[in-house]
């Protein structure tokens, strides 16, 4: 988060001190900071610390994400790969999200991407060589590698799982025959990452369709 301010400061700090999950970073929170440079300045304090991690994930407070298949279909693959193989197999430079096509090139759209520690350092590297705020974060992320004439890859998270969310309704849940391969729909039984939930109602509806078990395509609204 972006320097909270005199007046929720203390509050920012009993919750650290209480559970040590958030990082204040240095920026004041516009609109231009959260939309432009605010994850890369995330990225160049994760630098700092001590731990290290196999992957770093980023996401819009208006994603749901369901982090368990999510972990099942994607990260938990190469991580037993990697153990299978005695360490031979690695995932190298690598980014996981939604594919958008802009300026000319792919990268993986700002609703929830996650990558590699390397390609974090890499691209942490990148923007403190050429600050920049020209561009929403995660163009810049694709522009900054791009203009480094370096290789990376990007997994694609496919229609039916990552999606901007059109609900019908009161119900975010699609009806039977819905097209569930385009930019926009409501929710499926591939779903794993669905967007631009509109309110806090609709999200609490989005997220009372997963439990510990998975995904249900049983509930009903009003």
């Amino acid at each position: 988060m972006s320097d909270p301010g005199p007046l929720w400061l203390p509050l920012i700090e009993h919750e650290n001190a209480t559970y040590g999950d958030l990082i204040v970073l240095p920026l004041e929170e516009t609109k231009t900071i959260a939309k432009t440079i605010k994850p890369l300045e995330f990225f160049k304090s994760l630098l700092k610390q001590e731990r290290r991690w196999k992957f770093v994930s980023k996401i819009d407070d208006d994603s749901y994400l369901d982090v368990n298949a999510f972990d099942k279909q994607f990260l938990a693959m190469w991580l037993d790969m990697e153990a299978h193989f005695k360490g031979e197999v690695r995932i190298n430079r690598t980014m996981i999200g939604k594919k958008v096509n802009q300026h000319g090139l792919d990268y993986a759209g700002g609703q929830f991407y996650t990558m590699s520690w390397d390609l974090l350092e890499l691209l942490a590297r990148l923007y403190t060589n050429n600050p920049t705020d020209k561009y929403d974060e995660d163009a810049l992320n694709g522009i900054l590698l791009k203009d480094a004439g370096v290789e990376w890859q990007l997994i694609e998270l496919d229609g039916t799982m990552a999606f901007d969310l059109v609900p019908h309704g009161s119900s975010p849940l699609a009806k039977d025959g819905e097209d569930l391969t385009g930019w926009s729909h409501a929710v499926g039984p591939n779903a794993i990452n669905p967007h631009k939930i509109k309110d806090d109602e609709m999200y609490l509806k989005v997220a009372s369709l997963w439990d510990e078990a998975g995904l249900h395509l049983d509930r009903t609204f009003s």
